[in-house]
This record gives C-alpha cells, structure tokens and sequence, in this order.
C-alpha cells in the first residue's frame, strides 16, 4: 500500500468518525507536519545557497537566467543545466513548504 493509499484510508476512517480522533493522532500528525516543514525548509536553505553561487558568478538572478535558458537564449553549457534544474527543484520545494502552511478552512 502507497503512503497515499494509507492517508486515504485514514481519511475515510476519521469521516466515518466525524473527524473525532484520538489526542495519540493529533500529536503524531503535528509532530509529522512539522517536522516535513523542517526537513523542506532545510532542502530550501540549501538549494538557496546553490542559486545564490551561480547569480554570483554569472550576474543574473536565477529566474532571469531561467526565462533564457528555457527561450534556448544560452546554449548547452553543463552548468545551465545543474542551475536549472536547481531552479525548477528549488520552486518545487517553496510548492510544498505553501501546501504544508495553508490553513484549514473552517467546517
């Protein structure tokens, strides 16, 4: 079984229950979100770190690099390709760092 086969199965169980579980569940999922925020905003730092070396070096911010490298603007340079990459990965990590901050709406 998938991790999301188990969340959905999880999910079903506390709609039967109307959401009531026990205090055991709530600190586990707590301790859990927490802690993948943790982790993200690490991964986050890191890769930050990475992109601020190639704008350093190159002289362009990382999106303004992006935007060319994607128009073909660059050429095939190995580095365009390791700063892009590190790009698209570091914008995928901010994406989860957001889903994982959202609020829940009120019921």
């Amino acid at each position: 079984m998938t991790t999301l086969e188990k969340i959905r199965l999880f999910e079903r169980y506390l709609e039967l229950t109307q959401g009531n579980s026990d205090r055991e569940v709530d600190v586990v999922l707590e301790k859990l979100l927490e802690r993948k925020k943790i982790e993200l905003k690490q991964h986050c730092d890191e890769m930050r770190t990475e992109l601020s070396a190639f704008e350093k070096g190159y002289g362009i911010s990382s999106k303004e690099f992006f935007e060319k490298f994607e128009r073909g603007e660059l050429g095939d340079e190995m580095d365009w390709f390791d700063w892009s990459a590190t790009w698209q990965m570091y914008n995928n990590v901010l994406k989860y760092l957001r889903a994982l901050s959202v609020e829940p709406t009120a019921a």
